[in-house]
């Protein structure tokens, strides 16, 4: 049985290994994050955070707005679901479900078949960092 000092002194070796074998996949480091900034920047994620409020600016009621706030994020839900399971754009009904069939999941297949397996899971981490980083 190895000592702590041991163990963590593998630990370390391979978490520097992997951001080092990480930093030698630059291009698809950065077309892969350039990705979900772009995502984020887009503003499309802001659709559900003022959604009430813009129901209620088009002339809902308070409990109309949240309920029709609601029903897009229900949209984007079964529109994501539906994207998973089938890989391809099911139908242009709004434009939330448009994304969510189109750019919003193809980011994440993409940065996750851009890297090679041994940095696959660090790629992946660094993703969601720039991910929730940068949701404006």
């Amino acid at each position: 049985m190895l000592s702590w000092r041991r163990e963590w002194t593998l630990w370390q070796a391979r978490r520097w290994g992997m951001l080092r074998a990480l930093c030698k996949c630059k291009r698809a480091l950065v077309a892969g994050n350039g990705l979900l900034l772009l995502q984020q920047i887009s503003g499309q994620p802001s659709v559900l955070y003022y959604a009430v409020t813009v129901f209620k600016s088009a002339g809902f009621g308070k409990s109309s707005s949240t309920l029709a706030s609601v029903g897009a994020a229900a949209v984007k839900l079964l529109a994501t679901v539906l994207a998973s399971l089938k890989g391809t754009v099911v139908g242009m009904l709004l434009l939330v479900t448009s994304y969510q069939v189109g750019f919003g999941p193809i980011s994440w297949l993409m940065i996750s078949e851009i890297f090679p397996l041994r940095v696959r899971g660090t790629s992946l981490a660094v993703g969601s960092i720039v991910d929730f980083g940068s949701n404006i």
